[in-house]
């Protein structure tokens, strides 16, 4: 199974642009994937993607131009050094090694944003930012497929959002 999961505080403007990408995906039902659509990353979450044969992360960036969309692999942190918060994809991969002895490939999709401040509509670039994850995620995901045997037969795949319900 690929897990897709978008973060981001949809209170904060652009910050929203993960779950909205996630849930977007969610709609188009790519066999072999489960979608996730959270405020942020949390320990609780190594099991899952511990389990996985392949995860991707979606969020909100404010180091390029906006609307732009990025992708870079995913590595653990050295296990060697104290994770301490775990905010970013690779504490997460860290906990997954150290508890469960196992993480998948991962990649973060970054799109470009505008701002993340409290209260801001999402803007324009955000908004151009949304498709154009889609469309990268789409790509990746059917390149990695292949690599993923379970995907092509795997029936249990859960499309729906799954979306946390802290704010």
């Amino acid at each position: 199974m690929i897990l897709l999961i978008g973060y981001g505080n949809e209170l904060r403007g652009d910050d929203a642009i993960g779950p909205l990408v996630a849930r977007a995906l969610a709609e188009l039902r790519l066999p072999g994937t489960q979608v996730l659509a959270l405020t942020q990353l949390t320990p609780e979450l190594a099991e899952l993607v511990s389990q996985a044969s392949a995860a991707i992360f979606v969020d909100a960036a404010l180091d390029g131009p906006p609307g732009q969309v990025e992708v870079v692999p995913c590595r653990p942190l050295d296990l060697r050094q104290p994770l301490g918060h775990l905010g970013n994809p690779e504490s997460l991969l860290a906990l997954c090694q150290a508890v469960f002895g196992a993480s998948p490939s991962a990649w973060m999709v970054k799109v470009q944003v505008e701002t993340t401040e409290l209260g801001h509509p999402l803007s324009p670039a955000a908004q151009r930012g949304i498709p154009a994850a889609v469309d990268v995620i789409t790509r990746l995901v059917g390149q990695l497929a292949p690599a993923c045997p379970e995907t092509a037969s795997d029936d249990r795949s859960d499309h729906r959002p799954t979306q946390d319900t802290e704010a």
